[in-house]
């Protein structure tokens, strides 16, 4: 009897993370280059914050009380212009640094989540190719900052919740945390995060030395600038500015004064409306390619949304780190969904979401039936 030796089965090492990685950086790279760099809008005024911190000066009050209150990109980007010049390809270079870092971030958080080789690996090539992370990397905007703190903040939470409430780690929550709402006010619900972690994971004496750990990690950052802001010439000296000036802006935005709706039927409608696809209009209508482009982003977005919805609701693994994850998300959503409906809010949340369906696609390769050997194969010859 012979009997035919086994399929070959797919290596383990087929790609490597350090392949993966390579992809995420060319993929941006590619897109800096042929796409146009226009400075406009949020773009010019970060630009133009950073521009003149490098220069040794504090950003003019005409950029706007949201703008000085969300300074956290600009001050990131500041130092890097003082050294190599304040241009667009420095601002690129630092994108750049930060979609590396968050995808070494996504691949933690994949690991923190419990994913094998293969769930970690497709999280990093759904980041890799995910169009509007490569789209934020080639502007100048403060999501690719925001998107870095949200993910460790969410890896900083799940490693409190699988180490224990360590006070180290506790700290470093705090900190992110705080950063990020120095980059922008919508990052204010990812505290949900550690504080679920720390609820979650207490032991005894250690859950209130970790909880006032993490409220001394956001005290490190946000009491230094909050006496920085009180220097500057006609500002406001409060953190709580930063709060107030980003949800004055939502909510100037929000319609009821136009079409005579109550405020709760527009946050009702603004959360109805956070996770709905950005369908492209008559103005990306520029050309062929953009509008498939588009397209492609409206499919990607529905395939991401939907699995990693599934890898929430219904994954029978890790309970308690999905759960951390869920509320980082619906927090996001639910605070920042009833303010506005500007799509750049979801933005942060996208790369978690990717790990979720990344989850979901790996273990549904991993329990696919094996092929069965035909009987044929096993008549003696």
């Amino acid at each position: 009897m012979s009997i035919p030796p086994p399929a070959p089965r797919l290596k383990e090492k087929a790609i490597t993370f350090e392949a993966l990685l390579l992809i995420v950086m060319v993929t941006r790279i590619a897109a800096h280059f042929a796409l146009p760099q226009t400075l406009t809008g949020e773009e010019l005024t970060s630009f133009t914050a950073a521009r003149e911190l490098a220069n040794g000066q504090w950003p003019s009050w005409s950029l706007g009380a949201q703008a000085l209150h969300t300074l956290g990109y600009p001050l990131l980007l500041a130092p890097v212009m003082a050294l190599a010049g304040a241009t667009t390809e420095v601002a690129f270079s630092v994108n750049l640094a930060l979609a590396m870092i968050s995808a070494l971030l996504v691949w933690q958080v994949a690991r923190q989540l419990g994913l094998r080789d293969t769930g970690q690996k497709l999280s990093l090539l759904g980041y890799a190719l995910w169009l509007p992370g490569i789209w934020n990397c080639t502007l100048v905007t403060r999501e690719n900052l925001g998107t870095a703190l949200l993910l460790l903040s969410a890896w900083l939470a799940l490693r409190l919740l699988r180490e224990g409430p360590r006070l180290t780690l506790a700290l470093a929550a705090g900190a992110a945390w705080a950063a990020g709402l120095l980059t922008e006010p919508s990052l204010f619900p990812a505290i949900s995060a550690p504080v679920l972690a720390l609820v979650l994971a207490g032991q005894g004496w250690r859950l209130p030395a970790s909880a006032l750990a993490l409220a001394a990690g956001a005290a490190l950052m946000l009491g230094p600038w909050s006496w920085i802001s009180g220097a500057m010439v006609e500002t406001p000296g409060t953190v709580l500015a930063t709060l107030a000036a980003g949800a004055n802006a939502a909510v100037a935005d929000t319609p009821h004064a136009v079409f005579g709706l109550q405020p709760w039927d527009v946050a009702v409608g603004h959360l109805a409306q956070f996770w709905m696809p950005h369908m492209p209009d008559a103005g990306h209508a520029t050309s062929r390619a953009i509008t498939l482009m588009r397209m492609g982003e409206v499919t990607q977005y529905v395939l991401i949304f939907t699995l990693g919805l599934a890898g929430l609701v219904a994954a029978h693994t890790m309970k308690r780190q999905r759960a951390v994850l869920a509320m980082l998300i619906a927090a996001c959503w639910v605070v920042n969904g009833s303010l506005s409906v500007d799509s750049s809010y979801r933005d942060p949340l996208m790369p978690l979401l990717i790990v979720l369906a990344a989850a979901v696609v790996a273990e549904l390769a991993y329990h696919r039936p094996a092929r069965r050997t035909p009987m044929t194969a096993l008549t003696p010859r």
